[in-house]
């Protein structure tokens, strides 16, 4: 069962040999207009990091806005569209609009993606399937289960 989950994964990254991983920095702001004021603050000299910790309502906030290396399936298609154009050290030029609200993101580098092999992460893998299948299980039960007083 590791095996066939992790060749799963594998094969749901697609074209893993061109896939690239991004380390971003990001700032979610609720609104448009303090993410475009935001902005301007950064362009004026403000260090992104200081103003992701002051203003960001990402959780990230407490890294100095760092949200570590993500693929571009892990996140936003809005912000993984910016993210693959940005050049390194490059940051948004106007507000990512989503749902939660408004992002802004500084690409601090960029590299080429490799596959963990099945050795570095098959302990991974058989946690995460202990806890999906204890979940269905208690699931189960309590379909089962009838509650009497």
């Amino acid at each position: 069962m590791v095996r066939d989950e992790y060749n799963r994964q594998v094969q749901s990254l697609g074209a893993s040999n061109s896939l690239e991983q991004y380390r971003l920095s990001v700032i979610a702001l609720p609104t448009e207009a303090e993410a475009t004021a935001t902005i301007a603050q950064i362009k004026s000299g403000e260090p992104f990091g200081k103003v992701a910790k002051q203003k960001s309502i990402d959780p990230s906030k407490e890294q100095n806005g760092q949200a570590g290396w993500v693929l571009p399936n892990q996140i936003n298609p809005s912000i993984a569209l910016v993210m693959t154009n940005l050049p390194k050290g490059g940051m948004s030029s106007t507000p990512i609009q989503t749902p939660n609200g408004g992002y802004i993101i500084n690409l601090e580098e960029k590299r080429p993606f490799k596959v963990p092999s099945f050795d570095e992460t098959k302990n991974q893998v058989r946690a995460n399937l202990v806890a999906q299948k204890q979940a269905e299980f208690i699931n189960a039960l309590r379909e089962k289960a009838k509650i009497t007083q």
